[in-house]
């Protein structure tokens, strides 16, 4: 298999079937690199699907349809503890949540470009809003396109572009939907 030098055999490399593998994987072993494998992974890429996975009420709830039809002697307080943890999860999913700190600066700066837009009697880009309103140097480009783009959904403001770069208005924009 091996030679006196420590190198492979040609006749011992396997041959390439299909062109879903590229290249070996690792030479010393006879596997092969597929590409819908991450690198470094073993595991097939899922684009953020869920496959085959179960929620933990789905779980609860297949546990109790289970221990319904068994014959445990205890099967009562099992029932009622499966469906305690059913309630808990429901509870949790349900409470409201507080807005993190970043989300509440956010609104006190979307009221400020909201502020600005409507004393402005042109259209202003995002590098301009960066300049002339206070407390925005320090944010990024992107910090504010976020908040523009929620304005945006919201139907406050709306987005005009000029050799490709984006101004902002006062106004709602056509065919914008919220959610979008």
């Amino acid at each position: 298999m091996y030679s006196v030098k420590g190198e492979r055999d040609k006749e011992s490399l396997p041959k390439k079937t299909s062109k879903k593998f590229s290249k070996p994987l690792d030479k010393s072993f006879n596997v092969w690199y597929n590409k819908h494998v991450n690198k470094g992974s073993r595991t097939p890429q899922t684009n953020g699907e869920r496959e085959n996975t179960m929620t933990k009420t789905e779980l609860f709830k297949n546990a109790i349809a289970v221990i319904e039809t068994s014959s445990a002697e205890n099967k009562a307080e099992l029932i009622e503890g499966l469906n305690h943890e059913v309630e808990l999860l429901a509870r949790k999913a349900s409470t409201p949540r507080k807005p993190t700190k970043t989300q509440q600066e956010n609104e006190s700066f979307k009221s400020a470009i909201v502020e600005y837009l409507t004393k402005a009697d042109t259209l202003k880009t995002i590098k301009e809003m960066q300049s002339e309103i206070e407390g925005f140097s320090e944010l990024s480009n992107q910090r504010i396109t976020h908040m523009l783009t929620d304005l945006r959904k919201a139907g406050i403001v709306m987005r005009t572009y000029n050799k490709k770069v984006p101004y902002f208005a006062i106004g709602r924009e056509e065919g914008i939907e919220e959610g979008e």
